[in-house]
């Protein structure tokens, strides 16, 4: 099954659908009077005309000259009566929106009732001839937006389901005279005109009997963050959309050559209840990996840092749609206790930092394996063989996350058995190391030249926990983000710098930890100089990109 990508604006309400429906009217009209003499736009009847009373407001809002004097109105279908008729979808345009803005009355195009009194079709092919193909004419060949109701049914226009109509591929507006609606005589626009010459199709429905269409219509939607059309109503929230193929409705039928945002569908938060799967857009929703299976490895799950730090940190990736949706957690470590013990320690430390419920589905993703020591290389086949049978239930690619929560002393023989026992199969095999990067220069380059020789530096990535804090970062931007404040971050200015490093707390089990390396080695020689540095050094080149890591390294 293969799919169509569109956006769709949801409306807090019914009331905001009207000014969430001129989002996108005004924005057409603006880029094809940018580029012609001539704006052209079709409309369709039923209750669709009256949300366009907030157009004049929303080009107000918007800052843009809607110079009514240039477009050209005409209907996307017409039920085959006169004017004055209250079936009429022209009397309908005209009354809720027309006559309320200057728009030139011989530029509102409706039907020539002399023909009535022939047939269907002598109304259809004077439309299309007097009517459809001059304003394409034009338009450069196009009509700039066309505006559409669909019913619970999903027919749009005069396109009903099941209906011959569907496979017209040669006129461009068509009779109908067995419409399953009354009256059931009418002209409608065919989904030629629709996909292959329109630059874009906006659609609008509301409430609660639009949901079926719209469930049936659309697969997965990911939210455009911060994106909404504020502008013209607070709360509207802007989605890209897989519309699904074969389409189950007419109106899932019409799809513009150009996709994106040259289709849109506008409707309330009534009708997308349950409608539509939302997915959140983030900075990452672009990277492949997020769309392949991980595992993350937490070594050394049973210590502190992993309960104050890594699984806390890892709940609030989640909770933000940062990691792949089918991740899954392994903490390794030599404490003997079962994934349910792991759940128990870690609750505690996850509680309030997310909703219950995803709380909940964070810990369910949490297991635990233990060996004999963070060198054991059963322990690591064990999990090994646990994670392939995760891994072989999904056809994606599977990747593995090592994240070392342990002291550095261990970090060697944990990378050797890593890479005999527990390498991810088909994707990549990543490893994170904390500091301390040993005792001493000596120890440091014995670690990392062990560890060089499984993992290239692509893969392995060396962290200060310190630097993610929203602290430490804010540094940065305080400094040069001020031009008046870095003119004066010098000695001229500057008569001391005093770093001060306050814990409410004792070792709390961290003992065996401090005795062999000290506050000295864990605190000093990495956190509070990496924080000096940053207070201290030149301007780096740059300060966000792909490379801004190594110029900020240099600097330092």
């Amino acid at each position: 099954m293969t799919s169509y990508k569109a956006k769709m604006l949801v409306a807090p309400s019914k009331s905001a659908v009207g000014p969430a429906l001129c989002d996108p009217i005004v924005k057409s009209c603006r880029d094809a009077l940018g580029a012609r003499d001539a704006f052209s736009i079709a409309l369709s009847g039923g209750s669709l005309p009256s949300f366009l009373q907030s157009l004049p407001a929303a080009f107000e809002k918007a800052g843009v000259d809607p110079r009514w004097d240039k477009w050209h109105v005409l209907l996307a279908d017409e039920r085959c009566v006169v004017a004055t008729d209250e079936d009429s979808n022209l009397k309908a345009i005209k009354e809720n929106f027309t006559s309320k803005v200057p728009i030139p009355e011989g530029q509102v195009y409706g039907i020539d009732e002399k023909r009535l009194a022939k047939n269907t079709d002598a109304v259809a092919v004077h439309y299309q001839e007097k009517v459809v193909r001059a304003l394409l004419g034009k338009c450069d060949g196009m009509l700039d937006c066309v505006v559409l109701g669909f019913g619970p049914d999903g027919h749009t226009c005069s396109l009903f389901p099941g209906h011959p109509l569907l496979e017209e591929d040669i006129l461009l507006v068509a009779p109908i005279d067995d419409s399953p609606k009354p009256p059931p005589s009418r002209i409608t626009l065919t989904l030629p005109v629709l996909n292959t010459m329109s630059r874009q199709v906006v659609f609008c429905g509301a409430g609660a009997s639009k949901s079926p269409v719209l469930k049936a219509t659309f697969g997965t939607a990911l939210e455009r963050v911060g994106e909404g059309v504020e502008k013209n109503v607070q709360g509207t929230k802007a989605y890209d959309v897989e519309m699904i193929t074969p389409a189950p409705y007419p109106c899932g039928m019409v799809r513009t050559g150009q996709g994106g945002d040259s289709l849109v569908w506008v409707t309330d938060a009534e009708a997308a209840e349950g409608a539509i799967t939302v997915e959140k857009v983030t900075h990452v929703s672009h990277e492949a990996w997020i769309k392949e299976g991980l595992a993350v490895m937490v070594v050394g799950a049973s210590g502190d840092l992993a309960k104050k730090k890594t699984y806390p940190s890892l709940l609030s990736l989640f909770a933000g749609n940062l990691l792949p949706k089918d991740v899954v957690i392994y903490g390794f470590a030599r404490s003997k206790m079962s994934d349910d013990d792991l759940r128990s320690r870690l609750r505690g430390y996850l509680e309030n930092k997310a909703e219950d419920a995803v709380v909940e589905d964070f810990l369910g993703r949490c297991f635990y394996q233990s060996g004999s020591g963070y060198g054991d290389i059963d322990g690591w086949k064990e999990l090994d063989a646990k994670l392939q049978v995760i891994e072989s239930k999904s056809p994606k690619k599977s990747n593995r996350l090592f994240y070392f929560a342990i002291p550095p002393n261990v970090f060697a023989e944990t990378g050797d058995a890593i890479k005999r026992a527990c390498m991810a199969p088909n994707g990549f095999s990543r490893m994170i190391v904390e500091k301390p990067f040993g005792r001493d220069l000596e120890s440091c380059r014995d670690i990392l030249g062990r560890l060089g020789r499984h993992f290239d530096e692509t893969n392995l990535f060396r962290i200060d926990h310190y630097l993610g804090k929203e602290m430490t970062q804010n540094l940065m931007v305080m400094r040069f983000g001020n031009v008046w404040m870095e003119r004066v971050w010098n000695r001229d200015f500057v008569q001391c710098v005093m770093l001060t490093f306050k814990e409410p707390f004792g070792t709390q089990g961290r003992g065996g930890y401090f005795d062999q390396y000290g506050i000295i080695r864990d605190i000093i020689q990495n956190h509070l100089l990496q924080v000096m540095c940053l207070l201290c050094m030149e301007c780096p080149n740059k300060l966000d990109g792909p490379e801004a890591g190594e110029k900020i390294r240099d600097e330092k």
